[in-house]
């Protein structure tokens, strides 16, 4: 499971045979949800997406815009990483690498990440956020046999043992070191197992972003200035919610646009609609939310007009 050297090694999941992770009852105590990954392995993380043309239609307009801004040394690093494994080698030899010390490679991650990743760490972030936010309450309302159940579509559990797509059959034992499992959003088509060198550090399950492609995953503009500001304002859910109003829809529409569970929807519903940026009326008993003219001044950032200062005053 780890190399010779006692390098990070990820277990990239491909399709064919099964990966299994096999747990003990004091691995299933030591299951979290990871924190977002550190900025040296989230664009590693990126740049395997781009070297190897994966993500499709969710990360075209990205890969497009960064393959006509990289500069030469970064290109290097992407034809580089079409030979090495940027995941585990390449991230391995930047963690080896002495921040404080010149170092090629972790100069070239850092003008990738500049073109390929800073620009849009507002969205990466909110994405992510919301991924967690959205496991976290099903493992606090349905367990954590549900939210290991639920992982991916790839993904099965049957108590003791994780079962994921893989390239070769092999199985793993935890020994009790736990598993933190973590959503990404720079991932390719399917989940990756990091191992850490030493069995005191949990294995890391990183996991693709369950949030649907809403909104496109583009550089932002001003608009992403105002969602940022929205977001901080009333949370990554409402504000979530409020953004997919930008029409009509019911309950059940906003489900699906959003990828948020229909309770935790509702629940955020309420929140809108005491806030007066959201209505909601029943139609042939379907409830359908609007936006407010209030709400999608918030939006769009714009000034909602005398009227309706002076009735939310």
């Amino acid at each position: 499971m780890i190399t010779a050297s006692g390098e990070n090694r990820v277990m990239g999941i491909g399709w064919g045979s099964m990966l299994h992770i096999r747990f003990t009852d004091d691995d299933l105590l030591r299951t979290t949800l990871g924190p977002a990954p550190d900025r040296v392995l989230e664009t590693v993380l990126a740049l395997d997406l781009f070297a190897g043309r994966g993500g499709g239609r969710r990360f075209a307009a990205w890969r497009e815009r960064t393959a006509a801004e990289l500069p030469m040394q970064a290109r290097s690093l992407v034809n580089l990483a079409r030979v090495l494994r940027p995941v585990p080698d390449m991230l391995a030899m930047a963690r080896r690498a002495d921040p404080a010390e010149p170092h090629h490679l972790r100069r070239a991650l850092d003008e990738f990440h500049r073109i390929a990743v800073a620009p849009y760490q507002d969205q990466v972030v909110a994405r992510v956020q919301a991924d967690h936010e959205i496991r976290l309450h099903t493992l606090l309302t349905s367990g954590l046999d549900h939210l290991l159940g639920t992982l991916d579509p790839g993904v099965h559990w049957r108590n003791p043992v994780l079962a994921l797509p893989a390239q070769r059959h092999r199985e793993i034992r935890l020994d009790g070191r736990g598993l933190r499992l973590s959503p990404v959003h720079f991932l390719r088509d399917r989940p990756a197992l990091l191992l850490e060198p030493t069995a005191d550090h949990p294995a890391t399950l990183l996991l693709r972003t369950a949030i649907p492609v809403y909104p496109p995953f583009t550089r932002p503009d001003r608009s992403s200035a105002r969602t940022g500001a929205l977001r901080d304002l009333l949370g990554s859910l409402p504000a979530r919610l409020l953004h997919g109003l930008a029409a009509p829809r019911t309950t059940a529409e906003l489900v699906e646009l959003t990828g948020i569970p229909a309770d935790l929807a509702l629940r955020n519903l309420a929140v809108l609609r005491a806030s007066g940026l959201v209505v909601s009326r029943r139609v042939d008993g379907v409830a359908r939310h609007l936006r407010t003219p209030l709400g999608t001044a918030m939006v769009e950032g714009t000034d909602p007009g005398p009227a309706v200062r002076q009735y939310h005053r």
